[in-house]
C-alpha cells in the first residue's frame, strides 16, 4: 500500500498525481522507457518518431547506464526491461565541446534515443555518464550528469537542455498541432543542513534550449514528536522559493 512506500518513493508518487493535476502545460502521457532498436538508425519511419513523440518517456539514469530497467510483468514478478542505448557511437562534439563536457570527456557517454519535436529531420538523445567517479554516481538516486542533445541534418547539433539529475520525464504529446515540443520533468536531489532536498521541475522549450517553468521542491524534517523513544516523526514539507533550499541543477 502507499504507506508502506520509502519517503522518497512516496514524495515520487505525489508529485507525479500533482503533475498530472495541477500542470496544464499539456496532458500527461507517459510510458516506462521502450524504444526498439530500429529507432537508432538513420532510416527511421515518420510512424515511429510519432510513436516516440506520443508516448513520452519516464526513466531513471541509473536504468539508462545499466541498459534496463526493472518493472513488474503479467506475471506480476520484477524482470529486466532492456532499454536500447548507444554507448559513444553518436556525435559527441557539440557536448565535449561545452564547458561541462568538456570536464567530463574522460568519461563514458551513454545516449538513449528520444523524440521532442516530432520531426523526422531531426533526432533527439537523451545522454549520461559512464564510468568511473563523478562519471557515475553508485546510487540510483543521486544526481547524475545529462544532456539533451538534438542532431540535425541540415543544421549543426545543439545541446536543447543540460543539468543534473536522477529521473527524467517527457510528456507525451496529445495534439501536436497544439504543441510543437514535448515538455521535460526532473527529479534532483541533495542534502543541505544535514536535510534531505528533493527538487522537482518543469521545462518548456522557450527559444532553443528549455527553460524551467515550474519547481516544487520538498525537505524531510522532524515533526517534534516521536514514534517511539528512539525515532523522530518525520515528514516532508514544501519549502518552494525558499533560497537556502535549492537543488543545484548545474
Amino acid at each position: 500500500s502507499y504507506s508502506i512506500l520509502s519517503p522518497k518513493t512516496n514524495l515520487f508518487f505525489m508529485i507525479a498525481t500533482g503533475i498530472c493535476l495541477g500542470f496544464v502545460l499539456q496532458a500527461c502521457n507517459t510510458s516506462p522507457a521502450n524504444v526498439k532498436s530500429d529507432t537508432n538508425s538513420d532510416n527511421i519511419d515518420k510512424a515511429s518518431i510519432l510513436k516516440l513523440f506520443y508516448d513520452g518517456l519516464s526513466v531513471d539514469l541509473h536504468d539508462l547506464v545499466q541498459g534496463y530497467s526493472l518493472i513488474i510483468n503479467s506475471d506480476n514478478k520484477l524482470v529486466k526491461k532492456p532499454l536500447h542505448v548507444l554507448h559513444n557511437s553518436f556525435p559527441l562534439k557539440t557536448i565535449l565541446n561545452s564547458k561541462r563536457g568538456n570536464a567530463l570527456k574522460n568519461c563514458e557517454f551513454i545516449a538513449l534515443r528520444v523524440e521532442l519535436d516530432g520531426k523526422i529531420i531531426t533526432k533527439e538523445w537523451l545522454v549520461t555518464t559512464k564510468g568511473a567517479g563523478k562519471c557515475n554516481p553508485q546510487k540510483k538516486d543521486s544526481p547524475r550528469n545529462f544532456w539533451v542533445i538534438q542532431q540535425n541534418k541540415k543544421q549543426q547539433d545543439k545541446i536543447l537542455h543540460e543539468g543534473r539529475a536522477y529521473h527524467i520525464q517527457i510528456t507525451g504529446v496529445a495534439d501536436p498541432k497544439k504543441v510543437l515540443w514535448s515538455g521535460i520533468y526532473t527529479d534532483n536531489s541533495t542534502h543541505i543542513k544535514n536535510t534531505e532536498v528533493l527538487c522537482h521541475e518543469q521545462y518548456k522549450m522557450q527559444g532553443s534550449r528549455y527553460k524551467q517553468i515550474e519547481s516544487n521542491i520538498q525537505v524531510y524534517k522532524s515533526t517534534g514528536s516521536m514514534l517511539n523513544s528512539h525515532t523522530p516523526e518525520m515528514y516532508w514539507k514544501t519549502v518552494t522559493g525558499d533560497p537556502d533550499y535549492q537543488c543545484p541543477s548545474k
